[in-house]
């Protein structure tokens, strides 16, 4: 991680850190209520359980994909695991009505965190 958070870039993928990302997780007198997880894959398959791995104060954790019609088990394991899909509002029909009901969309997300940083 770079220096007080920012973002840097892997051979195929960039992942973003906020600053102070290492004071926020060990700052105990920080309310975990207000910390907020964001994995993102471009697709899931199985790896979106590495996610789970991360943030460890967080309860539950959030991962945006672009990623059409996962499967409704995996989708089931993911909540399961308090694990939160985040996809693209376009994307939401092509997953089964009682998945749509469970999944955010990004406006969603962006308005979880806003509310947090109040």
């Amino acid at each position: 991680m770079p220096p007080g958070g920012g973002a840097y870039a892997h051979s195929t993928f960039q992942e973003i850190k906020p600053p102070n990302r290492q004071t926020l997780s060990n700052d105990r007198t920080f309310d975990a209520l207000n910390l907020t997880m964001l994995g993102v894959k471009s697709s899931c398959k199985d790896r979106w359980r590495q996610v789970l791995a991360e943030a460890d104060r967080v309860d539950r954790k959030h991962l945006l994909t672009l990623e059409a019609a996962i499967s409704k088990n995996q989708t089931d394991e993911m909540n399961s695991k308090s694990l939160q899909l985040v996809i693209p509002k376009a994307l939401h029909d092509t997953y089964l009505p009682e998945q749509q009901a469970w999944l955010m969309d990004v406006s969603e997300f962006t308005e979880l965190v806003l509310a947090r940083q109040q």
